[in-house]
């Protein structure tokens, strides 16, 4: 089963606070960490429930995170500084007391107004479940445990133009020991952004690298990052776009 996954939704109102990566949401509430993965220059800015104030979205910005109300709330993200540019991403997200959500919002976002685009994607990041290939059953709600020194690691697509194209391009991401030959095999296959997450992988404690490549040969490679997992570290890799394309950069959610 997935701890990851994209959610259908429906409507209502929030509340804003800050809230540290990893943490658990206040009693009454639960977490939502918006980030923005789009690499172009425009404006956006995102909007929750009917909150008067809008909060500027910038490139893997991680310190959009608001507390809000059990139930359906509402998130918009608008092409522009204020309530009188156009909303480019709308979703209502139905969110359970206590857990924790990341809004990643993906896409190109230029100066044209014609051509903004832009998607959304949630993702769960707080009740770890097995994945269905270790056997090991699911229980309640709760947070399980994971097995005796291992670790959980998995990556998202999220980069709109990785290969500077002007479109979503599909890319494979590479897992392997850091210092070790790069596997004939991806952890990630073929994924586009639009890819729903697969499950985490189970992981010994240690230094791998991560490498993004734009084909399963590993011809060119994209981007590379080095993610340091301990024993129980449950991590999520988010892949965006450069700064600069072609190419991509990471961010890495801890997720426990």
């Amino acid at each position: 089963m997935r701890i990851l996954r994209i959610l259908s939704v429906t409507l209502a109102a929030a509340a804003m606070a800050a809230c540290s990566e990893g943490a658990t949401a206040p009693t009454g509430t639960a977490s939502v960490r918006v980030i923005y993965t789009s690499s172009t220059a425009g404006t956006a800015s995102l909007r929750v429930g009917t909150a008067a104030t809008l909060t500027p979205l910038a490139l893997f910005d991680t310190t959009v995170v608001v507390q809000v109300a059990p139930g359906a709330v509402q998130f918009r993200v608008y092409g522009g500084a204020d309530t009188t540019a156009t909303v480019r991403a709308n979703l209502t997200l139905t969110v359970r007391e206590g857990e924790r959500y990341t809004i990643v919002v993906r896409g190109n976002l230029p100066a044209a107004p014609a051509a903004q685009t832009l998607a959304t994607t949630v993702v769960q990041t707080i009740n770890f479940r097995f994945p269905a290939s270790t056997g090991q059953p699911n229980v309640g709600t709760g947070v399980t445990p994971l097995p005796a020194n291992a670790a959980a690691l998995r990556v998202i697509h999220a980069a709109g133009n990785v290969n500077g194209a002007g479109t979503p391009n599909a890319v494979w991401g590479f897992v392997y020991p850091q210092g070790s030959a790069r596997p004939a095999t991806a952890l990630v296959p073929n994924a586009s952004a639009t890819t729903p997450p697969t499950d985490f992988t189970y992981l010994s404690a240690g230094t791998y690298t991560v490498d993004l490549a734009t084909s399963s040969a590993a011809t060119v490679i994209r981007a590379t990052t080095d993610v340091t997992l301990g024993a129980g570290d449950i991590r999520t890799v988010i892949v965006g776009d450069a700064a600069t394309l072609p190419g991509a950069r990471f961010l890495v959610l801890n997720d426990r």
